[in-house]
């Protein structure tokens, strides 16, 4: 195990913070949730958010992750790389599958880990599964951690004749062997229904972050990278005529089995 790993291992054991267990419903922006001044984010951090329209507790988690995001994904961060990126993954037994309408996809199976109670998430895939009460302190940690790769022009996403293109130029600083890159598509602001903590159910709430596609194999394509020499890739993947293009995110992020996520990023789809 790397020293990096070693330390941000260490550091996760140390930093779990002890709020209410409580399931009443969250109000946005709660401080509860909101990082105490954390160092400045030298990375964008992914944060995998396992969730169903049928999990009562589920908007509880939403509402956590839009602290984190509006706490992070600021101008000036989003400017030099920093931030957060979600995806939201439907996960089975939690709703219904796309082709009845829903929001699970046929991926989601092999992307969420065995044993999932939303809401959960995992923290640049190293994290473990994690309630909501370690989300905010576990992405400070990792958010801390400079890079060892950027996205010089971030990621180039257009959609031509049901067809979206997906570009990006990785720059790594150090030699890293044995990665993997991944390329997913996710949505904004599609409207279903969703069960709410009173035992209600909203048929106009909005999901975002929603995954929608692996552009990449779900094991992601395995890619060396040498110092400063920069690496440039091209993906494409047809439409679903489910999809709203317009309210679409192209996300890329690399991997490795020791560290984890190592950068992320990603850009809208534009249509030409």
């Amino acid at each position: 195990m790397s020293v990096k790993n070693s330390k941000i291992l260490s550091l996760l054991a140390a930093a779990t913070l002890m709020f209410s267990a409580c399931e009443d419903t969250i109000p946005a922006g709660n401080a509860r949730y909101s990082p105490t001044t954390p160092p400045p984010p030298r990375r964008t951090v992914l944060i995998e958010e396992y969730t169903g329209t049928n999990c009562i507790n589920c908007p509880n988690g939403h509402a956590v992750i839009e602290v984190i995001e509006n706490f992070y994904n600021t101008p000036e961060n989003l400017l030099v790389g920093a931030g957060v990126l979600v995806v939201g993954i439907h996960i089975p037994n939690w709703g219904d599958p796309v082709e009845n309408g829903g929001l699970i996809t046929p991926e989601a199976s092999a992307i969420a880990p065995d044993g999932i109670t939303p809401p959960q998430a995992r923290i640049n895939r190293s994290s473990g599964i994690l309630n909501r009460d370690r989300w905010t302190s576990t992405t400070a940690i990792y958010a801390a951690v400079a890079p060892s790769l950027t996205y010089p022009e971030g990621v180039s996403a257009t959609e031509s004749r049901d067809n979206i293109t997906v570009k990006c130029r990785v720059s790594p600083s150090t030699n890293i062997s044995d990665a993997r890159l991944h390329v997913w598509l996710v949505e904004d602001n599609i409207k279903k229904r969703q069960h709410l903590p009173d035992g209600s159910i909203d048929s106009d709430y909005i999901h975002n972050n929603v995954f929608r596609a692996a552009v990449t194999a779900i094991s992601g394509q395995a890619v060396n990278f040498v110092r400063n020499t920069d690496c440039s890739f091209e993906f494409n993947y047809p439409v679903n005529t489910a999809w709203n293009v317009d309210n679409m995110r192209a996300i890329v992020f690399i991997e490795t089995a020791s560290t984890g996520v190592i950068n992320a990023a990603h850009g809208p789809v534009i249509r030409q």
